[in-house]
This record gives C-alpha cells, sequence and structure tokens, in this order.
C-alpha cells in the first residue's frame, strides 16, 4: 500500500467558506487522497481556563478571546452538508478531527473514511468512546502522549484503531524535534496497525522523511497564501 496524503485545513481556511472550497480544489488537482477539516463544540472542546486568552494575531485582523476566535472557525451544520457534497462532486473525500464526543457523534451521520482523534483528545476516554461507537475507522494522533499512553489508548480502540500518527503536539515545529524514530516503536508495538505521520513543520521535509519511514498516511496542513494567519 501506498502512503497516503491527507490534506489539513486547520484554521487556514480564515472562517471564509469560499476560500475553503478553493482550497478543496487545489489539493483535489495536487493528488491529495483527502481533505481533513475540525470539528468541535468549543466550549465544551477546550478548557475554560484558555476561553479568555487574548490572540493578538487572527484571521480576522483584530485582537480577539480565544474562544470567540475559535467559534468563528468553525464550520456550521450547513456548510458540513455542502462540504460533503463539494468533495463528493470533485472526486476527493473528506473527513474530520471529532474534539468532543457531540461532535464526533455529528460526523458520524456522513459517509466518510475515518474519525481522527486529535491528540489533545487522545486520553480522553469520552471522546475515545463516541469514536468508537461511531463505527468509523479512527486515526489517533498521539502528540504529546508517552508511550504507555500510546499503548492506553490503543488498547481501549481495539479494533476500531486503524491509524497511530506521530505527531508534535506544537504548530509550528521544528523539523528536529519530530520524533520520527518514534514511529519504529510504533511498529513494533501495534503490528497490525498502519503507522502514520502528522506534519506541524513548515518545510516539507519530515513528511517526506516519515515516507521513506515507511508512514502509510502522512497529513500535511494547507494554505493558499503564506502571508496569510496559519493555524
Amino acid at each position: 500500500m501506498r502512503c497516503q496524503v491527507t490534506v489539513e485545513m486547520g484554521a487556514n481556511w480564515q472562517g471564509d467558506f469560499a476560500l475553503l472550497l478553493r482550497m478543496v480544489d487545489v489539493a483535489q488537482k495536487c493528488g491529495a487522497d483527502f481533505v481533513k477539516v475540525q470539528r468541535r463544540i468549543p466550549r465544551k472542546a477546550i478548557p475554560y481556563g484558555q476561553w479568555d486568552i487574548i490572540r493578538e494575531e487572527t484571521p480576522f485582523g483584530y485582537p480577539m478571546k480565544y474562544i470567540d476566535m475559535k467559534e468563528k472557525l468553525e464550520l456550521t451544520d450547513a456548510q458540513f452538508d455542502e462540504l460533503d457534497i463539494y468533495c463528493h462532486k470533485s472526486g476527493i473525500q473528506w473527513y474530520s478531527s471529532g474534539w468532543d464526543a457531540e461532535s464526533i457523534r455529528f460526523l458520524s451521520q456522513y459517509d466518510i473514511p475515518y474519525i481522527k482523534i486529535p491528540s489533545a483528545k487522545a486520553l480522553d476516554k469520552e471522546v475515545l468512546t463516541a469514536a468508537k461507537e461511531s463505527g468509523k475507522p479512527i486515526i489517533l494522533s498521539t502528540g504529546g502522549c508517552n508511550l504507555s499512553e500510546v499503548k492506553e489508548s490503543g488498547a481501549f480502540l481495539g479494533n476500531s484503531l486503524d491509524i497511530i500518527m506521530q505527531c508534535h503536539m506544537a504548530y509550528p515545529s521544528p523539523d528536529h524535534e519530530q520524533g520520527l524514530r518514534i514511529m519504529a516503536q510504533y511498529y513494533y508495538l501495534f503490528p497490525n496497525k498502519q503507522i502514520g505521520y502528522s506534519c506541524h513543520t513548515v518545510s516539507p521535509f519530515p513528511a517526506i522523511g516519515a515516507m521513506w519511514l515507511g508512514a502509510k498516511m502522512v497529513e500535511i496542513h494547507m494554505t493558499l497564501d503564506r502571508a496569510l494567519y496559519v493555524g
């Protein structure tokens, strides 16, 4: 099986749905296998202590509370419907990270190939349970987890877990801190799972390195203009 490529939109669509659809077009023309978005209910998924942190740099051109920015960067239910239709017509699959149980249940209604558990929720049993109950193959991102925690989550998810992604939790993060050698330990610990890499670097080289190390999936953040806010 060749390495599959997921293009992550993150916050790089700037809260502009037309821009998001243009990003889908570019990803499809570049040969990506999947595009990925995020689904969260910010006031459930984001710790209360972070809500009132002021972000000086935002996609909207002015400082905002972190919680307000995150809410403005959430796709609406109707936009998810439109994204689903658009991707089917464009010939590219999409899927999403789910940051809380309610969001995962929402995503489960769509015919998507995966549900992804973000690194920040890799040990959240409520989120993991909802993902298992979705019946969808699960991708687990492991940024910030130690090996015993990865084994714990892997055992909890069982046969529902399809791909384990090595990941540096910080974004962006330096090439030399990506810990790609950890993938070798994942191959040993999880011989029946696919191993991949979620890239949070500015350069493409760690993702290329992960492919050489046998990654079955790499996830790369996308922007159409590096002068824009990225996240």
